[in-house]
């Protein structure tokens, strides 16, 4: 009696691997399992529970989209409270790679120096990631934005940056005299020239 006992609660108890979400009324199955498909929450659940089954074991698939649910919600109202601890425990995080791939390096100093590389190469690369991690999270907090502007350099020195458009005009150099189209100074055709910037 006992054992059926315990059988019933098992089966009525949730699976952990089911993943178990209001569906909105107004909507087919199809089309509410669709939104699930693209749900931010549950692309964070997904890559949390292959990631992180190997530090916190198999977790509630339900827990877990609801906790990433809430997160993003509330980043989407402007709270970024979690995002900006997430940032600053990741930039420590990358610190103790620095700190430990440095000293793996130093532990290889002048022995084996193909390792020494490949330590400090993976070191200043956390390192580097730290930096930027810490940008992110000083624009979060400060609420500066940074634009960046993309710059093409087209024939002729010509360049282009964001909606403005810049002509460069550069001088070519024969014996001293300059020239720039001018009636009666030698063509580039028919004496060595050298190209020079007029700034």
């Amino acid at each position: 009696m006992t054992a059926k006992a315990n059988k019933s609660k098992a089966a009525a108890k949730p699976a952990k691997d089911k993943l178990t979400v209001e569906a909105d009324p107004t909507k087919c199955d199809d089309r509410n399992r669709a939104d699930i498909a693209l749900d931010p929450a549950a692309h964070g659940m997904a890559a949390t529970r292959l990631f992180g089954s190997g530090n916190f074991g198999s977790l509630d698939i339900s827990s877990l989209y609801q906790s990433h649910k809430d997160k993003a919600d509330k980043a989407a109202a402007g709270d970024l409270s979690h995002q900006r601890k997430m940032l600053a425990a990741q930039a420590d995080a990358l610190n103790s790679i620095f700190t430990e791939m440095a000293r793996r390096a130093a532990a290889n100093m002048g022995e084996y120096l193909g390792a020494t590389e490949t330590y400090l190469r993976l070191g200043l690369k956390a390192q580097a990631q730290c930096r930027a991690t810490i940008e992110a999270l000083d624009s979060l907090t400060s609420g500066r934005v940074q634009t960046v502007k993309h710059v093409h350099v087209n024939e002729g020195g010509q360049a282009i940056v964001a909606d403005q458009f810049h002509q460069h005009r550069h001088v070519l150099e024969n014996d001293g005299m300059e020239a720039l189209g001018k009636p009666g100074v030698a063509s580039h055709s028919e004496q060595p020239q050298r190209l020079r910037d007029p700034t």
